[in-house]
């Protein structure tokens, strides 16, 4: 499917924008883990577990995701991605339990699978044929900062206000 190049010139950036909310959704319990063993009274170790059943989520679930959504248009798939991103990180903030926290997160991070190959994708679409290799690493720069930028903030929100 080709998505015509008059889709915006700021397209690029509100896919590399996605990929930092999906990024910080994905690492967002690494960067708190003692306050969330601690308010789900569960050990680090049983904490860190969501960090783990989330990665494996992750591998399994963006081939397949891509594979069975391959049909849907990109635009629309993209932002209902990104909204039920949204909507999982609320849930998980009023999550009762830690197996209702696992469960939202495999369930959110099933569906953010989805987000990144599919960003790099219409990027790939969205600009001429010389600038794709840029434009793609330009969208996968959102992990970076969500590594650099957003683990730090959400470590110092989560030990600063719980």
């Amino acid at each position: 499917m080709q998505i015509a190049p008059a889709a915006g010139r700021f397209a690029p950036t509100a896919l590399m924008l996605g990929n930092i909310v999906t990024g910080c959704s994905v690492l967002a319990p690494a960067g708190m883990l003692p306050e969330l063993a601690a308010g789900l009274d569960v050990s680090v170790h049983a904490a860190g577990l969501l960090i783990t059943f989330g990665a494996i989520t992750l591998c399994i679930g963006s081939p397949l995701t891509a594979w069975l959504t391959s049909r849907i248009e990109r635009r629309t798939l993209l932002t209902v991605t990104l909204a039920l991103l949204a909507a999982g990180n609320l849930a998980s903030a009023f999550a009762p339990d830690y197996a209702s926290l696992l469960a939202i997160r495999l369930v959110m991070l099933a569906v953010g699978a989805l987000y990144t190959p599919q960003a790099a994708g219409t990027a790939a679409l969205i600009v001429p044929v010389e600038k794709r290799g840029s434009t793609i690493a330009y969208v996968f720069l959102g992990w970076s900062l969500a590594a650099a930028v957003g683990l730090p903030l959400i470590t110092f929100i989560a030990s600063r206000y719980g």
